[in-house]
């Protein structure tokens, strides 16, 4: 989907009459000091397991940041884990590597947090409270696009708030809870988004 009017970017590499490898470049904003600026975020990338090895993923970290470049970001984000052989080809073509987490749970029942009765009202709290400082956040133009990535989601989402007034945007999925934002700056992750 679009965000802030900007589509995304879907290729993919051929080899032969077959493809062997592609990646979409979504699009974002980053705020940090008070300066929002346009990033492209690798999304999706894939290569043919019988076909690594030979600089395809290379070759796709590179045509993703000419793809960014061309529509503005200042910067190309990818988010992997620290044993990904991803990490590693990002690492070599001089990525910055900065450690991100989410704070999770296994789910359970009967937790004191309940669903809050106004999501968007709840939402423009969470983004003034993401806001300011020195953090490094996601940037949103408006609460749809908030909304759009961490309600409408492929899991299950709870827009939840505890009984001293906090309020956080909690996942569901392969049995945890995932806190993907918060107003509690104890459970907040640091890049929310």
């Amino acid at each position: 989907r679009p965000f802030g009017g900007v589509p995304h970017d879907i290729f993919a590499m051929r080899e032969g009459d077959g493809l062997v490898a592609g990646s979409i470049v979504s699009y974002r904003f980053v705020s940090h000091g008070g300066h929002v600026s346009p990033v492209g975020i690798m999304t999706g990338s894939w290569t043919d397991p019988e076909l690594r090895g030979r600089g395809t993923f290379s070759a796709m970290i590179e045509h993703s940041a000419d793809l960014a470049r061309d529509k503005g970001a200042v910067a190309l984000l990818a988010f992997v884990t620290a044993d990904n052989a991803s990490r590693r080809r990002l690492e070599a073509a001089g990525s910055t590597m900065i450690p991100a987490w989410y704070l999770s749970s296994p789910a359970s029942t009967g937790d004191e947090w309940s669903d809050v009765p106004d999501i968007d009202e709840a939402l423009r709290s969470l983004d003034a409270a993401r806001s300011g400082g020195d953090l490094v956040r996601f940037a949103y133009p408006s609460i749809d696009d908030l909304r759009g990535q961490l309600v409408n989601r492929s899991a299950d989402v709870q827009v939840v708030a505890s009984p001293a007034g906090e309020i956080a945007v909690v996942e569901r999925a392969a049995g945890t809870l995932r806190v993907l934002t918060s107003t509690d700056p104890y459970c907040r992750p640091w890049l929310p988004g």
